[in-house]
């Protein structure tokens, strides 16, 4: 019998799971803009990179933990 403790791991671990997913398609999306930007339209878009750098973090940060 597993205890409360291993459970509320593991539940825990899918939520943060689930969440890196999540910011790994919108990286992939953000990035895809950014690039979609400079090709198609010639002109760039301010916020695509930054928001690309703060999603890696998260996404790096949660996944170590």
């Amino acid at each position: 019998m597993r205890s409360w403790a291993f459970k509320a791991s593991d539940r825990i671990n899918t939520i943060v799971e689930a969440i890196v997913a999540v910011l790994m398609l919108l990286l992939v999306l953000d990035v895809w803009l950014g690039v979609a930007d400079r090709y198609f339209f010639h002109w760039q878009l301010p916020w695509p990179e930054e928001l690309a750098r703060y999603l890696m973090i998260w996404a790096a940060m949660l996944a170590v933990s």
